[in-house]
């Protein structure tokens, strides 16, 4: 029953739909306008722009035998370098300070190496004479050793 139900209403819509049709009438139909342009050809670049990355030959580590604040870089990144260039300029105020506070430990000890010296030569001079004993000589020497 149910089928027979949808195949009327099938048979129904098709009836109705599918009538005589009245024929369009020919209406004027206009082509529409659109603007022309004048095609030129031109030569011209078109910068391309691409995502790289860049990785040298070879990749040296370079680490400073001291510690101390860069002054000058002699070296831009990614140059060639060659043999014994010159890298990097560190700030050797620290450095010339400690030399000269060596310089100065040096020019005192050489001045008391000269004060033993002198008195060495007095204590033999005085053992000679007899004035003191010998342990004051042997005392100077170990004094200047």
């Amino acid at each position: 029953m149910n089928r027979l139900l949808h195949r009327a209403c099938l048979l129904f819509i098709i009836i109705i739909f599918s009538g005589n049709r009245s024929p369009k009438k020919n209406i004027d139909v206009k082509p529409e306008e659109f603007p022309v342009v004048e095609v030129f050809s031109q030569d011209f670049n078109v910068p391309l722009k691409y995502v790289t990355s860049i990785q040298a030959f070879q990749n040296v580590e370079i680490r400073a035998r001291v510690e101390g604040y860069l002054e000058e870089i002699f070296v831009d990144e990614g140059k060639l370098v060659t043999q014994g260039q010159l890298l990097f300029k560190i700030n050797d105020e620290e450095y010339r300070a400690e030399l000269n506070r060596a310089k100065a430990n040096i020019a005192s000890a050489e001045a008391e190496t000269r004060s033993t010296l002198v008195e060495l030569d007095r204590e033999k001079l005085l053992v000679e004479k007899k004035v003191v004993a010998k342990t004051e000589l042997d005392l100077a020497e170990a004094k200047l050793a």
